[in-house]
């Protein structure tokens, strides 16, 4: 199976979203895999690290029309390649930005990116179960605050070669994969006791105003 994912942006006047393509590998054909980017060195956030092809909404343009439009202009996957089979339920990330993810499949078996070297720095393909997995798995837990309310999230970490995928990349992975296989992660979600979430259970506080790393990264 192929599969496409996008993210949205639902805070700021213009959404901004991330999408995230899946092919399947030459070594494991019916395994599904998911294409994921480096960000270009010169990006003015993120720069260099991880993430799912996207960008922001134009006005009026749906969830599933800009993934398809920011796919094919960041990596060149055309739309006609592109079959949208669900959305995902929205979650913010930690530069309070709403996004909502759009899982699909590619039905081009040998699709090659080409690159818009202003964003994209290289692409990889990864098995989407290694999100199943507890090998090349760590975490962080951190405080947030909202309305004067503290609670904790944790972060997830994902090693893989010299690749590390992480923050809402990595939580939007895991339930693609659990969806994919009808499997529950093996690892926690959520930091234990009162006020623990999953980084995408926080859609609802858009107003948190502060992030604080309270826990080291801790391999399980």
């Amino acid at each position: 199976m192929d599969s496409f994912v996008n993210q949205m942006d639902s805070i700021n006047p213009r959404p901004s979203k991330f999408s995230l393509a899946n092919r399947k590998r030459k070594a494991h054909p019916d395994s599904p895999c998911v294409l994921l980017c480096t960000r270009a060195p010169g990006m003015s956030s993120h720069a260099g690290e991880v993430c799912l092809p996207g960008g922001r909404n134009d006005p009026a343009e749906s969830d599933e029309d800009a993934a398809l439009r920011e796919a094919e202009e960041e990596i060149g996957l055309s739309k006609k390649n592109v079959t949208v089979l669900t959305l995902l339920p929205q979650s913010l990330s930690t530069g309070n930005v709403s996004v909502r993810p759009v899982v699909g499949f590619v039905t081009n078996s040998s699709f090659v990116p080409t690159l818009n070297p202003a964003e994209v720095h290289d692409t990889f393909v990864v098995p989407l179960e290694m999100f199943l997995k507890q090998q090349g798995y760590s975490f962080r837990d951190t405080e947030f605050t909202s309305a004067g309310k503290t609670n904790s999230i944790r972060v997830h970490y994902f090693q893989w070669e010299d690749k590390k995928i992480w923050g809402l990349t990595a939580a939007v992975l895991i339930q693609t994969a659990e969806l994919a296989f009808g499997a529950t992660a093996p690892f926690p979600k959520k930091p234990p006791g009162p006020g623990g979430m999953d980084i995408t259970d926080i859609a609802g506080e858009l107003g948190f105003t502060e992030l604080k790393l309270v826990k080291p990264s801790s391999r399980l």
